[in-house]
């Protein structure tokens, strides 16, 4: 049966060395939302660029997931481990460009950093490309 609730967008920005980290969030905020959502009658929506962006030539690829995603986020999980991301002329990572964005709203937010083991060894770096 219908009910209704409050829908919160959760924006996850990460870079794409924790992709499994994305989904466990996206699961857990499932897991959430089918136990809670009913009674608590709120909803949180996993948002990124995977799933709610779509190709446009109207600016800068960041610009247009900041208008087409960031800026219609409520709360947003950032999960780093040994990447930031690809750098928009703007931030380091198009993942810290959208934290930035979103710190500067003033909008809820929680970051997090993988803790599994890394060969930093096997890293490239900007500076030698290895």
């Amino acid at each position: 049966m219908s009910y209704n609730a409050t829908v919160f967008n959760v924006l996850i920005a990460s870079p794409g060395d924790v992709q499994v980290e994305r989904n466990v969030v996206r699961e857990v905020i499932h897991e959430w939302n089918a136990i809670h959502s009913r009674h608590r009658e709120m909803v949180f929506q996993p948002i990124g660029w995977e799933t709610h962006s779509h190709p446009s030539m109207s600016g800068r690829g960041q610009a247009v997931l900041n208008e087409q995603i960031v800026r219609h986020a409520d709360m947003l999980v950032a999960i780093f481990w040994t990447r930031i991301g690809t750098p928009t002329g703007e931030a380091p990572g198009g993942s810290i460009e959208e934290l930035d964005r979103h710190l500067a709203s003033g909008s809820r937010r929680w970051c997090t950093s993988r803790t599994r083991p890394c060969d930093w060894t096997a890293l490239k770096t900007p500076s030698t490309g290895r």
